[in-house]
């Protein structure tokens, strides 16, 4: 055999398209000729802890060889593990090595004449984590699951199950371990990593429902409160309000219909929304709680979801040049649907992550209340300046935004 690569990490279970191409055996049951510890933070996994060969530590772990091709070079096989390294797949990222690397470059080493293969190629990197103890692996490992850029299975509790289910050990795998599990308050990694994921995906939640609901405050205080402010409007800016009026009623609809949405639009595309939650582990009062607040919730969404789906969403042709009636829906059934929104979330947020969570966040008026005010001072003092011209000459000494 003449080309092999050695794997001892994620490597092991994701080779990677190119590499994967190329590979035509797997030879188990090999150690690493060095040692190895959780003694990198990685980037690419929102500074999860990665396993790499060390100089001191560390211990010689469980690992395999790829055997590839017999045709591919090790030019080639240096440039397809450096590629799947740091994710640089161009025609023109190829290997060069560094006479002088630093902590963050990518090396490729080779050995000679291991587990029968010829050449056995691997990765060397530099370590980055200055306290290495079990603590700031788990710290390390819960931040990158919380991040909302690091996609699903790339996170270092991910990393850390697969790595155990290799049966990959070394001196820190245990400290880490119980201190992920101490730290979630919880039994074992899978449900360490779902109870992180869970809570990750209520506070996303949760936020959302604040923002449709500051939508519904801003709309409200513009246009529901009384005619006096009707008229302040038209008086100020009739068509662009006539308008505001308009666009906030499709955005507030399409706001509440998405949070109703179904678990998911189809394979590997997941929706934030109550039904999706409701696929989440919740002991049983919890679920019980979710389960009744989104029926009523449902209720709701079968008033406004054929508006959505032909004119706020999209724009039915039939629908557009007609003139149906494409549902209705009184005060009260929006009081219901917030009610048993801020049911949802209460319930939810709860054992996510314990304590109550208010939808209504925003402050009473806020700055839709702030805008009518000014709007009414500058009608006022558009009706002072015609019973005192003079007024307008001493105002304009003291304009800030005299020209907008």
């Amino acid at each position: 055999m003449k080309i092999g690569v050695l794997a001892y990490g994620s490597l092991i279970d994701d080779p990677g398209a190119e590499l994967r191409d190329v590979i035509v055996s797997t030879i188990n049951n090999v150690k690493t000729p060095f040692r190895v510890e959780y003694a990198r933070s990685s980037q690419t996994r929102g500074g999860a802890p990665t396993l790499i060969p060390v100089d001191s530590g560390g211990a010689e772990v469980n690992a395999v060889v790829f055997v590839l091709r017999d045709d591919v070079s090790v030019e080639m096989a240096m440039d397809l593990v450096w590629r799947r390294e740091t994710g640089k797949y161009g025609k023109e990222d190829r290997y060069r090595p560094k006479t002088q690397p630093r902590e963050n470059t990518v090396q490729v080493q080779t050995l000679s004449d291991f587990a029968q293969v010829k050449t056995v190629l691997y990765t060397w990197i530099g370590s980055n984590i200055e306290n290495l103890n079990g603590e700031e692996l788990a710290r390390l490992a819960i931040a990158s699951v919380q991040s909302p850029d690091v996609p699903p299975g790339k996170d270092g509790i991910s990393y850390l199950i697969n790595a155990v289910r290799n049966q990959i050990e070394t001196p820190l795998s245990n400290a880490y371990r119980q201190a992920i599990l101490r730290l979630t308050g919880t039994g074992d990694l899978p449900a360490a990593l779902e109870h992180l994921t869970r809570a990750q995906a209520v506070t996303a939640f949760c936020e959302d429902c604040v923002w449709a609901r500051s939508i519904r405050t801003h709309f409200a205080e513009l246009f529901e409160r009384n005619d006096r402010r009707h008229v302040l409007l038209q008086e100020s800016a009739a068509q662009l309000f006539g308008d505001l009026n308009l666009v906030l009623i499709d955005y507030l609809l399409l706001q509440q219909a998405k949070l109703l949405d179904p678990a998911s639009s189809g394979k590997g595309k997941l929706n934030l929304t109550t039904n999706y939650l409701l696929t989440l582990n919740w002991t049983a009062e919890t679920r019980a709680k979710l389960t009744a607040a989104n029926d009523t919730l449902l209720q709701f969404k079968g008033k406004i979801q054929t508006a959505r789906n032909q004119l706020v969403a999209h724009t039915d042709l039939r629908t557009r040049l007609g003139t149906l009636t494409l549902g209705t829906f009184l005060e009260a059934d929006e009081e219901t649907f917030w009610n048993a929104l801020q049911e949802f979330v209460s319930a939810a947020h709860g054992e996510a992550l314990g304590g109550p969570f208010e939808i209504d966040a925003t402050m009473q008026g806020g700055d839709a209340l702030s805008l009518l005010h000014r709007l009414a001072d500058a009608v006022d003092y558009d009706d002072m300046t015609k019973g005192d011209p003079g007024l307008l000459q001493r105002r304009a000494e003291h304009r800030r935004f005299d020209r907008l």
